[in-house]
């Protein structure tokens, strides 16, 4: 089956602007089964290289990639040229292929392409029935991700999966591309609320909190995304939260820091024991680094003025200080058995 542009004829010239460039040195594009070249001439005039139908199918296929590629536009306007002094079209349709076959263009990257082309054209029936494979693992694959494409995105994204011969993980990022990369107006609202980037999400915003600090939900958001497709990693991520760490906390010891990094502990393990003294002096096993208590006094000053974190014995001196410590069962058991202790002093009992 040939392509629809196929047919041999000469183009009138009203399907030709799709393709057209802006440019009077270069190829302006692809229309029925020829190139066509740029300028003022007339239409019959301006139709150089002439193509079998296959050739024709072949080109209109390649032609999205060639539109920025000078070498090959230069190729291209070489023939064309060659064809516009009067030379015979068959040594010139030759020629042209002979030159494209050689280049290092065709004989690598282009081999996908081609072989997409030639089902696409020659055998309809089974691209058609290969697309639709394609286009329903994109949809279940937009899904895992949380990112919901449009039918149109899905169609094309089909499209350049079947010439690129893209793998799962490339395809994913296609995906996001097109999801997130692409719209400049994407707003933190729009985020998914599911899938593989929502968890990387939840992961890196989790691990800030665990070592004591906060990121913005756009910035976890594009490390999310980067880290799932693959433009990153979740340790290099984590990296860059403890570097945030070393700037917040420059008290702190650096070599301690990159040490949680090298045995997978965070900031809130180190400081565990001062957590739980925290909880039992005020009785209560809910409290977490993110109370207020402790974004109140996790760090002190001390007699030299230098900023450093609480110690054990601190925190729960600091703590018995706290209205909280009143109505635990500890204090007010405390304060009976002084009470009682008075009295029996006094000769009250």
């Amino acid at each position: 089956m040939n392509a629809p542009w196929g047919s041999g004829e000469k183009s009138s010239g009203n399907n030709q602007s799709d393709l057209n460039i802006t440019n009077p040195q270069a190829l302006s594009g692809v229309s029925g089964n020829y190139f066509y070249s740029s300028g003022d001439l007339p239409t019959d005039n301006r139709i150089n290289l002439e193509m079998s139908a296959a050739n024709s199918a072949m080109m209109r296929g390649y032609w999205r990639m060639w539109q920025n590629d000078p070498t090959m536009l230069a190729i291209i306007n070489k023939w064309i040229s060659y064809a516009e002094t009067g030379a015979n079209p068959d040594s010139v349709i030759n020629g042209f292929i002979t030159e494209l076959e050689n280049t290092e263009w065709y004989q690598s990257s282009s081999s996908d392409w081609r072989d997409a082309e030639d089902m696409k054209w020659n055998d309809p029936g089974t691209w058609a029935e290969q697309m639709e494979v394609y286009e329903a693992d994109i949809r279940m694959m937009s899904e895992s991700l949380g990112y919901s494409l449009s039918d149109q995105d899905i169609i094309d994204l089909a499209d350049e999966w079947g010439h690129y011969n893209w793998t799962d993980a490339e395809i994913e990022r296609e995906i996001i591309n097109i999801a997130y990369y692409e719209q400049d107006d994407f707003v933190v609202g729009d985020m998914p609320s599911e899938g593989t980037v929502r968890d990387e999400y939840n992961r890196i915003k989790e691990y800030a909190s665990q070592m004591f600090v906060t990121v913005s939900d756009d910035w976890a958001w594009r490390m999310a995304n980067n880290v799932v497709t693959e433009q990153t990693t979740g340790t290099n991520v984590d990296s860059q939260v403890r570097d945030i760490f070393k700037t917040q906390y420059d008290h702190y010891d650096v070599d301690k820091v990159d040490g949680w990094g090298a045995t997978g502990t965070t900031a809130s393990d180190a400081f565990a024991p001062v957590l739980q003294a925290v909880r039992t002096t005020l009785g209560d096993s809910s409290i977490g680094f993110d109370d207020e208590w402790f974004q109140n006094n996790m760090t002190v000053v001390d007699e030299d003025g230098d900023t450093r974190f609480i110690t054990q014995q601190e925190a729960v001196k600091k703590a018995q200080r706290d209205e909280r410590f009143l109505t635990t069962d500890k204090h007010v058991r405390d304060m009976k058995d002084f009470s009682n202790a008075m009295m029996r002093v006094f000769g009250v009992r």
